[in-house]
């Protein structure tokens, strides 16, 4: 870790997010990671696939089906680039091979220049006794009937193939047919092309449960307390009073786990898992504040100690044991969705970050990394860590001196702080740049691993050590007189 080139990744990749991800320390067995209703990938009864230049299949008007095989009848192979606009209409094994045999068969029913879309036939099956229907009813609303079914209000029909791409004509609602009417009612969440692909749409069940402002717990089961009944759980104005839910019509958590929705946005509903007995100020607790909080070490902090223990242990005599601020305090509770009786599923919980940009306050003892315990946690091995956003900030005005004291080389290197910024669907830890600029990361799953930023191990001499020559750089650092003192 004494050159530019060494890069680390913030934390332990876990799976599923946690506010404790954005911890220098956290207590891997007390993570309550988010889990999330995922959406229903939808594609209508089709298909699409990105075609190109060299997708010249073979099609035909029509086929035969034999010996368990579909056959095109003269199959002619055109060139897509040249012919996709006169291809809806027409069947393909999609494949450049002039036999023309398959055993799933392709109808084309919308062809873009760069896309095609597509029915899947198997089994001999045709178009009239594939399930498939060219249109499809959509609506903005619904209402819920008697019998537990549900009607579109107000219902338009539109081309099935045009649904995904026609953002005019899209609604929330749908049967996913041409009925107006049922009981499998699903609401459309994100049908964004850019996001999930152009022959997808996000969908989620239309069922009613119950949710509750609190709850009661036997020493078996979770009931839920001062319930509502909420079929459409993207209601945040609702939801925002009634975080807790069993995710059924009872109300009764019969497994021993009851759920917190803390998050919801187009991307699903977010939400922890909770047992025992204990609720969301309990998993806030064990997450930030318990005694046990600082157990296990994120990557960047092993790689900082692994670089002391083998490059200045003989120098911790000359070094303070000051306090490494990883400021975990939480500034927004009250509005974010961790608060249970009116904070906003729409609201991202922030840290003490987003209310002392300049500041250097600890607030929270558990947040002060120290050896010893006289001014800080005393969880520190070393007294080594990493500056914060604000230090980093205050010691780097210059950009000559901040490129020299980080060793990069390029205006596009970052670096680590020990300062958490965020939780949304992840925590986000900050970073800094070459050129002062601030930035932050998400972090939290394995995916995040490839995310390795620069990570500067940081001391801090004992009050009177004398400075002898240098300038900080990595070609001249600073040397000081370990036999002078002030």
């Amino acid at each position: 870790m004494n050159r530019s080139k060494d890069t680390v990744p913030y934390n332990n990749g876990l799976t599923g997010g946690s506010i404790a991800d954005a911890s220098y320390m956290f207590n891997e067995s007390t993570r309550y990671p988010f889990s999330r209703l995922r959406p229903e990938y939808n594609i209508f009864g089709m298909q699409g696939m990105q075609v190109g230049d060299n997708y010249n299949y073979y099609y035909s008007d029509t086929y035969n089906y034999e010996n368990g095989k579909y056959v095109l009848n003269a199959p002619i192979q055109y060139s897509w680039i040249d012919n996709f606009s006169s291809l809806v209409g027409k069947y393909t094994c999609r494949s450049t091979s002039s036999n023309g045999v398959c055993e799933n068969l392709s109808y084309v029913v919308k062809a873009e220049e760069s896309k095609i879309y597509y029915i899947t036939l198997s089994k001999g099956k045709g178009i009239t006794d594939s399930g498939y229907e060219p249109t499809i009813t959509l609506a903005s609303s619904v209402v819920q009937n008697p019998d537990g079914t549900f009607t579109l209000v107000d219902p338009i029909t539109v081309d099935r193939v045009d649904v995904t791409t026609t953002k005019e004509n899209l609604r929330k609602y749908t049967c996913l047919s041409k009925e107006t009417t049922c009981k499998d009612m699903k609401n459309i969440r994100n049908y964004n092309p850019s996001t999930i692909g152009a022959s997808k749409i996000e969908l989620f069940d239309v069922v009613e449960y119950k949710y509750g402002n609190s709850f009661e717990y036997d020493g078996s089961n979770y009931v839920l307390k001062d319930t509502i009944n909420v079929w459409n759980y993207f209601d945040n104005d609702v939801i925002n009073n009634n975080h807790y839910t069993c995710f059924n019509e009872s109300g009764v958590c019969q497994d021993g786990k009851i759920f917190y929705i803390t998050r919801i946005s187009t991307d699903g509903v977010w939400y922890i898992e909770l047992e025992n007995g204990k609720g969301v100020d309990d998993a806030i607790n064990e997450m930030l504040y318990d005694d046990n909080v600082n157990k296990d070490s994120s990557i960047v902090k092993k790689a900082i100690d692994y670089w002391y223990s083998n490059n200045r242990t003989d120098y911790t005599k000359y070094l303070e044991d000051t306090v490494w601020c990883n400021d975990r305090s939480l500034a927004n509770r009250e509005a974010s969705g961790w608060n249970p009786n009116g904070g906003s599923t729409g609201v991202n919980l922030t840290f003490g970050y987003s209310i002392r940009p300049a500041d250097l306050i600890c607030p929270n003892l558990k947040d002060r990394f120290t050896v010893s315990k006289d001014n800080g946690n005393g969880d520190l091995t070393y007294p080594v860590g990493m500056l914060t956003v604000q230090e980093a900030k205050l010691a780097h005005e210059s950009d000559s001196i901040r490129r020299s004291y980080l060793g990069l080389v390029s205006d596009y290197d970052w670096f680590w702080v020990i300062t958490p910024q965020d939780f949304r669907d992840c925590a986000r830890n900050m970073l800094i740049g070459a050129l002062g600029n601030i930035n932050e990361i998400c972090l939290g799953s394995e995916s995040y691993l490839k995310y390795k930023m620069h990570a500067r191990p940081t001391i801090s001499l004992k009050e009177g050590m004398l400075y002898k020559s240098g300038d900080g750089s990595v070609k001249y650092p600073y040397v000081i007189d370990l036999e002078a003192t002030s």
